[in-house]
């Protein structure tokens, strides 16, 4: 029944190739053996084109490869694919920063805090990337923001 639901949550009708082929991807994720997840994640995606999950995945593999460009491309399909997923923005706020690219990391760490589920952590994050930045006003907001979540 929970797998059921798994797929059910996924939008994947039950004994699907592409879910058997996410699964994989999802075993060396676990061993932390990107490359051949990622290749699992790419197969999950050619056969099913529009599984978001398994580009959010294949994103945080690229992310953990430090190929940020590619994961950046994966999070952004996958927020295209199933819109206000704010773990893949703030996923790809990551890779942004990662890449240096500042203004894109604020805008996905905003949209992303802005969604439930309600996290601290991007607000760290971001705040973070201001201190980094010597934004400090800007870091004293996130800090601020963050205690009145708690």
């Amino acid at each position: 029944m929970t797998l059921l639901l798994l797929l059910a949550t996924l939008g994947v009708s039950g004994g699907s190739l592409a879910i058997t082929e996410f699964d994989k991807g999802e075993e060396f994720s676990r061993r932390e053996d990107w490359d051949t997840a990622i290749s699992y994640y790419t197969e999950a995606i050619r056969l099913k084109p529009h599984f978001a999950e398994a580009h959010f995945k294949r994103g945080n593999a690229y992310v953990f490869n430090e190929e940020y460009n590619r994961a950046v491309k994966d999070f952004t399909a996958a927020i295209r694919l199933k819109p206000g997923y704010a773990h893949a923005y703030l996923n790809r706020a990551i890779a942004n920063f990662d890449r240096e690219k500042y203004a894109f990391a604020i805008i996905d760490y905003t949209e992303g805090v802005r969604l439930p589920p309600q996290d601290t952590t991007p607000f760290f994050n971001q705040m973070n990337m201001h201190i980094e930045k010597g934004e400090h006003d800007k870091a004293i907001r996130d800090y601020i923001e963050t205690i009145r979540m708690r």
